[in-house]
């Protein structure tokens, strides 16, 4: 079909008459303003900032506070392919719960429990030691 033959959807859309633009616009419009007020009136506790979750998320657990810390590019990638890995580890109901955020929480969670109990002589302080020395 030729552009010349074509029709115009778009025109159609815009230059018909108000009423009769589309079949059941009323009615979608009615729809709409109708599930609004719903949405307006419920009461239930709803988290509206960052903080602690995604905006309109129920708040579960304990608080949490946002933070950023920048890691080298691989350990970016490792952190991405490790997570890939695990939600094929775990059992399906589960597999949504799997973030970069939640690893990073329970890696670190072994880190601190283990400098907790060894202090000095935990793997965190050689590691922060040994990275510190410079390189021969």
């Amino acid at each position: 079909m030729t552009a010349s033959k074509q029709q115009d959807r778009l025109g159609d859309i815009l230059n018909a008459p108000t009423n009769d633009a589309f079949h059941g616009v009323a009615e979608l419009n009615l729809l709409i303003q109708s599930f609004g007020r719903g949405v307006k009136e419920r009461h239930d506790p709803v988290v509206r900032h960052g903080a602690t979750g995604a905006a309109g998320r129920k708040p579960h657990g304990v608080p949490k506070k946002k933070t950023t810390h920048y890691l080298p590019q691989e350990m970016f990638e490792e952190l991405g392919d490790a997570k890939e890995r695990i939600r094929d580890l775990v059992p399906e109901a589960v597999r949504g719960l799997v973030s970069k955020s939640g690893i990073i929480n329970q890696a670190l969670l072994k880190v601190l429990e283990e400098f907790e109990a060894n202090g000095r002589n935990s793997e965190l302080v050689r590691r922060i030691i040994a990275s510190g020395k410079p390189k021969i």
